[in-house]
C-alpha cells in the first residue's frame, strides 16, 4: 500500500495537485453558497439523476446499444441548459452579491441629492409625528436583510419615503433600505440591540436602528412616532434631537461630501 502511494506521488505533477485543489475549492464554495437554500433538495435529486444516467450510459456502451448511447450523449447538453434554468434565482443572487462586494461598492456611493431627499422626508415625518426607520447601506452588504422585506426598485424620493411610512401603508412598521441612489427594500425586520443600558424612552425603532448598526456599518435615520424626534445611528451609537440641517450635514460628512461641494454643484 505504501509503495503504491509513493508511485502515485511520483506520477503526479505540481499542476495535477493545483488542479485538484481548484476543483475542491470550487465545490466547497458552491456548496457553501447553496447551503440553507431550496437548492439543497434540488441538488439531491440532480445527483440521483446523474448517477442513474451514468449507469445507463455505461450499460449502453457495454451492450452496444447505439440509439440509447446517442440519447445519453445528447442528454448532457440538455442537462446543462436545465441547470441554468433551475438555478436561475441562485445565479442571479450570486452576481448580485458579487456586485455588492466592497471593492465594487466603493465606486457607487449615494449622490448628494439622496441626502437632501432623506432630510426632507425626515422633516415631514417629524412634523407629523410619523415613525420611520431608514437604513443606508455602506461597505457591509445588507442583502441578508433586504431579502426579508418587500423588494423595491425606486430612486430615492422624499414623497415616496413619506408614503412608505404613512400609517395606512402595510410597510410602515418595518425599515426601508437604501443602496447607493435606490430604495431597494421596505418593511424589513431588523435585529434589536442587545445593549442593556439604553434609555427607556427609546422605542422599538431605536432598538432596531442600534441593532443593525451593531452588526454592520450601516447608517440609520430614525423618526420617533411618539415625539417626532429625529435621530441618527451608527456603530451602535445613537445621536438624538437632530434638525434638518444637522442631519443633512451628518449624512454628507459620512460619505466625504462637504457643504461647499454641495453648494458648488
Amino acid at each position: 500500500m505504501l509503495n503504491q502511494l509513493q508511485e502515485l506521488y511520483t506520477l503526479m505533477h505540481g499542476t495535477d495537485i493545483l488542479d485538484v485543489l481548484i476543483v475542491t475549492l470550487g465545490l466547497f464554495l458552491t456548496l457553501r453558497f447553496l447551503r440553507g437554500t431550496r437548492s439543497v433538495q434540488v441538488i439531491q435529486g440532480l445527483v440521483l439523476i446523474i448517477a442513474v444516467t451514468l449507469i445507463v450510459s455505461v450499460i449502453a456502451v457495454k451492450l452496444h446499444l447505439d440509439t440509447l448511447s446517442w440519447i445519453m450523449e445528447k442528454f448532457w447538453a440538455v442537462f446543462i441548459v436545465a441547470l441554468v434554468v433551475v438555478f436561475a434565482p441562485e445565479i442571479r443572487r450570486a452576481f448580485t452579491q458579487l456586485g455588492q462586494r466592497r471593492i465594487f461598492r466603493r465606486f457607487f456611493k449615494p449622490e448628494p441629492q439622496v441626502f437632501i431627499e432623506i432630510t426632507q422626508a425626515a422633516a415631514t415625518l417629524s412634523k407629523r409625528k410619523i415613525g420611520a426607520l431608514i437604513v443606508i447601506e455602506r461597505e457591509t452588504s445588507l442583502s441578508e436583510f433586504v431579502e426579508r422585506g418587500v423588494e423595491l426598485d425606486a430612486k430615492v424620493n422624499a414623497e415616496l419615503l413619506v408614503s412608505v411610512f404613512m400609517p395606512y401603508s402595510p410597510l410602515h412598521d418595518g425599515a426601508l433600505i437604501i443602496q447607493a441612489n435606490r430604495m431597494i427594500s421596505a418593511g424589513v425586520l431588523l435585529p434589536l440591540s442587545q445593549q442593556e443600558n439604553l434609555s427607556r424612552e427609546l422605542g422599538s425603532r431605536h432598538y432596531a436602528a442600534l441593532g443593525i448598526t451593531e452588526e454592520t456599518d450601516a447608517a440609520v435615520v430614525v423618526v420617533s412616532e411618539e415625539t417626532g424626534t429625529i435621530s441618527f445611528a451608527q456603530h451602535g451609537e445613537l445621536i438624538r434631537g437632530l434638525d434638518s440641517t444637522s442631519l443633512r450635514k451628518t449624512l454628507q460628512e459620512l460619505y466625504g461630501y462637504h457643504e461647499e461641494e454641495d453648494e458648488e454643484s
